[in-house]
């Protein structure tokens, strides 16, 4: 039986772990640059993440979470240097892409989403993120988040009621 790069790097293997590391590379990208809005922050969390990964990966009971376990420590490493640097947190999503624009429209578009993210709660913000930018299913959030499935039904109407009280002029330009 041919053993995984996955079950490899739960064994030690560390050529297994960067080939991990590099296949999904971009996703934990996006996850860090969502929460911290900074691309150097992005890659120190990035980095404080694999260095935790690659220390406990032996540790990781069932390799089928690995997606999930991944992504919660990169979400608590992106906490952490928040925390670390008491930096205020900007995240951003991909709401713009069912609209029918031109390239700079949609720029100017998400720009705006971004200020009116900013908004609205943490927790709500992060939910958002989680779903329609990396495009995580609600069982999945549920799952990276450690909350109930109907905690993340809860966060997303609540973020779409504010997000459409806002987007239909609630509140001026995004601000409270």
């Amino acid at each position: 039986m041919k053993m995984s790069d996955l079950e490899k790097a739960m064994a030690g293997d560390k050529e297994a772990f960067s080939r991990i590391i590099i296949q999904n590379k971009e996703s934990m990208y996006k996850t860090a640059i969502v929460i911290l809005k900074n691309e150097d922050d992005a890659y120190d969390a990035l980095q404080e993440a694999l260095i935790k990964m690659y220390s406990n990966i032996s540790k990781l009971q069932n390799k089928e979470m690995f997606k999930y376990w991944s992504k919660r420590i990169i979400i608590n490493s992106c906490y952490d240097l928040i925390n670390k640097n008491k930096k205020v947190v900007n995240i951003t999503t991909k709401l713009t892409e069912n609209y029918d624009e031109t390239v700079e429209d949609s720029y100017n578009c998400e720009d705006e989403l971004v200020k009116i993210l900013e908004n609205i709660e943490p927790d709500l913000r992060l939910t958002v993120t989680l779903y329609y930018y990396d495009e995580l299913s609600i069982k999945e959030i549920s799952k990276v988040l450690n909350i109930p499935e109907g905690t993340v039904k809860s966060r997303l109407a609540r973020a779409r009621g504010k997000l459409y009280d806002i987007l239909k002029g609630g509140e001026e330009s995004g601000q409270k």
